[in-house]
């Protein structure tokens, strides 16, 4: 099952993973998993994030502050061209 992984890791030098949630690999689906990566960007960062910003780190997939990471993540599966190489 392909899926968009939010993955919230709160401390990068332990890889201390906080939380993981799985959304279904859909467009209403990557539209929630991106709507919770924002909270959680904006909920822990130090100020106001703009929306210009926030798509760049919906883009990049990624926002870090010091130890802290935030990721929004697409699964491989076999069918993927990564594995057939």
């Amino acid at each position: 099952m392909k899926t968009i992984n939010v993955i919230e890791i709160s401390d990068t030098s332990k890889m201390s993973i906080a939380q993981l949630v799985a959304h279904p690999d859909n467009p209403q689906a990557a539209a929630e998993a991106e709507q919770f990566f924002a909270a959680l960007v904006r909920e822990n960062s130090d100020g106001e994030v703009s929306e210009e910003e926030m798509d760049g780190y919906i883009d990049d997939g990624y926002w870090e502050s010091g130890n802290y990471w935030i990721g929004l993540v697409h699964s491989t599966t076999p069918e993927t061209p990564f594995f057939n190489r």
